[in-house]
């Protein structure tokens, strides 16, 4: 079939299977994470808002479908705004929640009630600041000029969430399939692309089966089970979802996925090792006495030990390894994941995306302002 017949099959909605791809290089995103990384260390922090837009606005190019990449529109300075927004509000709920435990005296035996509502305010907070962050991605992420975007209530997703662990700790976990499938299924039908919404019809027994073998085999393997319980769910959740005229479909190799995990954890692991030794070398230059066990501690001056020298050592070796963590599961986790995620999907079926139409609404104003501040959004 030729480029004008099949363009004509596009146009009128004929039957075609549709593959997505991802081009970006290990190199291209090592660059990105390494200045993201550096300036973060300058702005101590700051910087991480848009440096998470910019790796972003990186892999969302690098996904194409039908000829045409994606777009991620977000801004780093929407991101600092939820943020600050998020910090105001927590900083003032749990000051009042602090206050409130001073004024009321509670003995180190006693059970403070207000312990209590701060641990169940924190579990609360989690899952609506992960289903906001959802939202927030969703509607800056465009094709063809029109985008995602998500409906539905973060109150009502946290309230959900809640009452599914509490389920998951009853059964000694194995209501989990259950647990993840309802969770799945509220966030896969308030998706929307353009004017239409994704459909989803996943049930938790097919999975139910598999989630009892890795249970069983969870501490033969040192939990690498799990990551291929992980993978076969994808690849169910992405059988059952239905998008319009197309059917989406996955075969994502556990193996692979496994693997990713493995070298990425393993090099992290030795990184922090040689940087340890690293760190250790220089404490015997700048502090001798500190290391031979010369210097002791003075009761009435603990901060006595901790000299400039050390404390510059403390520092550098710690930015340095948050930098080089990053680094490293950029390179070895983020970017093979996706390569192994995109490239797996494939969407079946009848469609004219010409008649797709813009859905109204802009979207949240301000980004991922929880999540953030509860650190839950690794990209």
């Amino acid at each position: 079939m030729n480029d004008q017949a099949s363009a004509a099959l596009g146009a009128t909605g004929g039957s075609r299977s549709i593959a997505l791809s991802y081009d970006g290089r290990a190199g291209e995103i090592g660059k990105i994470a390494l200045v993201n990384s550096l300036l973060g260390l300058i702005t101590l922090g700051i910087y991480r808002f848009w440096a998470k837009t910019r790796l972003r606005r990186y892999l969302w190019s690098h996904v194409a479908m039908e000829g045409d990449r994606f777009e991620y529109t977000g801004r780093g300075i929407e991101l600092f705004i939820g943020f600050l927004i998020a910090g105001v509000f927590l900083g003032l709920f749990f000051g009042a929640l602090m206050a409130g435990s001073i004024l009321l005296d509670y003995g180190p035996e006693e059970v403070n009630p207000l312990e209590i509502l701060y641990l169940l305010v924190i579990l609360f907070l989690i899952p609506v600041a992960l289903y906001r962050a959802r939202r927030y991605r969703l509607s800056r992420t465009q094709w063809r000029g029109i985008r995602a975007g998500q409906t539905g209530s973060a109150i009502k997703y946290a309230l959900m969430t809640l009452g599914l662990q509490v389920l998951v700790v009853v059964t000694l976990s194995l209501a989990y399939p259950f647990y993840r499938t309802v969770l799945q299924r509220y966030r896969t039908t308030h998706t929307w692309f353009g004017d239409q919404r994704l459909e989803f019809s996943g049930r938790a027994g097919p999975m139910f089966g598999k989630w009892l073998l890795t249970l069983l085999l969870y501490f033969p393997t040192l939990g690498m089970v799990y990551f291929w319980y992980r993978t076969v769910e994808f690849r169910y959740y992405a059988s059952e979802t239905r998008y319009a005229g197309l059917s989406l479909s996955s075969n994502l190799e556990a193996g692979r996925v496994i693997g990713i995990v493995l070298l990425s954890g393993i090099a992290s692991i030795f990184f922090i090792i040689i940087m340890s030794g690293i760190a250790l070398t220089a404490m015997r230059v700048v502090a001798p006495e500190l290391m031979s066990g010369e210097l002791a501690a003075d009761p009435a001056n603990p901060l006595a030990l901790f000299t400039p020298g050390v404390i510059a050592v403390y520092v550098v070796v710690a930015f340095v390894i948050i930098a080089g963590v990053g680094l490293i599961q950029t390179v070895l986790l983020v970017h093979p994941l996706a390569s192994a995620i995109i490239d797996s999907l494939k969407l079946e079926g009848t469609i004219d995306f010409e008649a797709l139409s813009q859905r109204a609404g802009q979207g949240p104003r301000h980004g991922e302002g929880l999540a953030d501040a509860f650190d839950l959004s690794p990209i």
